[in-house]
């Protein structure tokens, strides 16, 4: 995994289920991190620390707010981020995303059902995101600094298309599976 100093969590939730962000340090100095929790209507909390070289540190996204669904992380020097809990069948961690785009590819489950996609907007006006093509296609607003998710029932995969860069990602609805989109262009 490489190091960045900007990460993404377009969700730190997945039902009643909150997962922990675990911030590793692989340089060999101090490094500040800024954690900041993300709701439907903007900041739900923020929280720094101060890493130390080499060091590793889980804060539980709970503390970010009652009600956080995404998270930003950003750091003085390039860190790695991962969202990591535990569930039915054991202990999970996915990646943070460190690049944003406009376009992502959301594979989609396995068995088909519905699947809620979870979208993070850091940039500073609104986006207009359509989820999906042709008729099918839904349209939402996501607010400057927001998450926001739809569900859709998509067992081929869907097409997330912003016109601002936005932070996806995807899960199983009623399960405990995230996964990132895949980015189709980078900003």
């Amino acid at each position: 995994e490489r190091a960045a100093t900007d990460w993404y969590l377009p969700t730190v939730r997945v039902g009643d289920v909150v997962g922990d962000i675990a911030v590793t340090n692989p340089r060999q100095e101090h490094v500040e991190v800024e954690y900041t929790g993300i709701d439907s209507s903007g900041v739900s909390g923020q929280e720094t620390l101060v890493l130390e070289p080499l060091g590793h540190v889980v804060l539980p996204a709970t503390s970010l707010g009652p009600v956080v669904l995404g998270s930003r992380i950003s750091a003085t020097g390039p860190v790695i981020v991962t969202l990591v809990g535990d569930s039915e069948s054991g202990r999970y961690g996915e990646s943070a995303i460190s690049d944003l785009s406009r376009r992502w590819m959301v594979a989609g489950p396995s068995r088909g059902g519905a699947i809620d996609i979870w979208i993070l907007n850091p940039s500073p006006t609104e986006a207009n995101v359509t989820v999906g093509e042709g008729p099918s296609a839904r349209t939402i607003q996501i607010r400057s600094g927001t998450s926001a998710h739809i569900t859709v029932e998509s067992p081929e995969g869907s097409l997330v298309a912003s016109d601002q860069p936005v932070a996806v990602s995807w899960s199983t609805q009623g399960r405990l599976a995230l996964s990132n989109a895949s980015p189709l262009e980078l900003e």
